[in-house]
C-alpha cells in the first residue's frame, strides 16, 4: 500500500491563510509599483485627465457590453472618478485626507441609520392572518407564541 500523507483540518486551514496573505502581500506591492510608474507617467505629462475620462468611459463601455453592468455611468460618477484617479496620481494628501475624513462620515451616519428601530406596519391580510392563527389557537386550548 503506497504511503498516504494525512494533513489535519488545522494544518490545511494554515496553509489556506498562508497563501492568501502571501496574495494579499504580492498584490499590494504590485499596487505601490503600479502607482509609482502611473506617477511618472502622469508628471511627464503622458497621462492627461482627458485621457484619464475617456478611460473610464471605455472601461465601462466594455463592462457594459460584458453584461457586467446595465447603464452608462452618469456624467457626474465619471467626474468623480477622474478626479479621485488625478488626486491619486498628483499625490494631494490634503484632498485624499479629505476625502477619507467624508467617507468616514458617511460610514458613521449608515451605521447610526442601521441602529435606529424601523417600525413597520403590517398590511390588512397579515393582520387577519394573525387574527385567524390567534382564534384557532385559543380554540385548541394552545397559545400563540408571537
Amino acid at each position: 500500500m503506497a504511503n498516504q500523507m494525512q494533513l489535519s483540518l488545522d494544518e490545511i486551514i494554515s496553509y489556506v491563510l498562508q497563501r492568501v496573505e502571501a496574495l494579499s502581500a504580492n498584490e499590494e506591492n504590485l499596487k505601490t509599483k503600479q502607482n509609482i510608474v502611473n506617477r511618472i507617467l502622469y508628471k511627464k505629462g503622458l497621462i492627461t485627465e482627458e485621457e484619464i475620462k475617456e478611460s473610464i468611459l471605455d472601461e465601462y463601455k466594455m463592462l457594459k457590453a460584458l453584461g457586467a453592468v446595465e447603464e452608462d455611468p452618469s456624467e457626474e460618477l465619471v467626474e468623480s472618478l477622474k478626479r479621485g484617479i488625478v488626486t491619486w496620481l498628483a499625490c494631494d494628501t490634503e484632498a485624499i485626507k479629505a476625502s477619507m475624513a467624508e467617507y468616514q462620515k458617511k460610514l458613521e451616519e449608515l451605521a447610526a441609520e442601521a441602529k435606529k428601530p424601523k417600525i413597520e406596519v403590517a398590511n390588512a391580510g397579515v393582520l387577519d392572518r394573525l387574527d385567524a392563527a390567534t382564534q384557532k389557537a385559543q380554540q385548541s386550548g394552545g397559545k400563540l407564541i408571537l
